[in-house]
């Protein structure tokens, strides 16, 4: 069928994750493969390789290394339509944590010669810092998510090229959480738990109760809701990959949860927390980094900071 849509599929850096949910509409796929066409999967073959005239792809991954930014300006030129495809194009993802420390400081932990130097010249030298697809290109659709799930990329497809008619929810996870608030509907004045518990702590008792009046830190109140809850369901705190919600001021999802918290849990603690920046930034991070947006234009008359 000529009149099928031109798809294609590619990765920057990521763990893959989002392919595989992709793969993940089941049965659901045959009546989605009645209506594209794959003519490109980096899965198999080179991103040079892909078709002048592509009418959607989907991208995958953070823009980390120069390859990554010579791909993603490359694929926007080849597309009429791009997605950025999972929280790690979205929103930086799991890699956008190096943000925190310099390019020369990661090499030194990976290959380390000692005097704090590294030898290590690889062929695909990591960007100063990890970027988010939207601010390295112009995106026509953001599908956030660890992975998104199946039907996000249903909806993607059966809409094009009017994504405009896709309705992402915009509140919080704490919207759609399955979870009993007891303490949280009601207004006191003293913290709702003292003490930070982790997840293997609780007692099964209280399974159905939000993590939050039971001392666990849940990424719930400043993250997007979408996904259903799929975490929580199954007794596991939201770490916040669907990233902040769309309203204006929510962009530092970090800072949103501290925010909220900070009522509920005793701030002191919150900050001796292990890792309590890994935890609110864990998906996030690069978006406090893309301090300016960039066209597709050529690499070399960019300058990436």
């Amino acid at each position: 069928m000529t009149d099928k849509i031109k798809v294609a599929y590619a990765i920057l850096t990521s763990c893959t994750g989002c392919k595989i949910s992709f793969l993940d509409m089941h049965e659901k796929i045959l009546g989605v493969l009645d209506k594209i066409d794959l003519v490109y999967s980096q899965m198999v073959m080179d991103y040079r390789e892909v078709p002048d005239d592509v009418d959607l792809i989907f991208i995958e991954g953070s823009v980390s290394t120069d390859e990554d930014l010579e791909q993603a300006l490359e694929l926007r030129k080849k597309a009429k339509y791009v997605v950025s495809t999972g929280a790690c194009a979205c929103f930086g993802g799991i890699p956008g944590m190096r943000n925190f420390y310099s390019v020369d400081e990661i090499l030194e932990e990976t290959y380390p010669v000692g005097d704090g130097e590294s030898t290590f010249k690889g062929p695909n030298e990591l960007m100063p810092k990890v970027r988010s697809l939207p601010s390295v290109i112009k995106t026509d659709f953001n599908l956030p998510g660890c992975p998104p799930i199946p039907e996000n990329f249903i909806a993607v497809i059966e809409n094009y090229p009017n994504f405009d008619q896709i309705e992402l929810p915009t509140k919080t996870l704490c919207a759609e959480c399955s979870l009993k608030k007891v303490k949280l509907l009601s207004p006191i004045r003293e913290f709702t738990s003292l003490k930070i518990n982790n997840p293997y702590e609780l007692d099964e008792e209280d399974d159905d109760l939000c993590f939050l009046e039971r001392g666990v830190l849940c990424m719930g109140v400043a993250t997007r809701s979408g996904c259903g809850g799929r975490c929580v369901s199954v007794n596991v705190p939201c770490r916040g990959c669907f990233g902040p919600p769309p309203q204006e001021g929510s962009e530092d999802q970090g800072a949103g949860v501290i925010s909220a918290i900070s009522s509920i849990l005793p701030t002191g603690r919150l900050l001796t927390k292990e890792d309590m920046l890994g935890l609110v930034y864990r998906f996030s991070l690069s978006v406090i980094t893309d301090l300016q947006k960039y066209s597709a234009v050529d690499e070399k008359e960019m300058e990436v900071k």
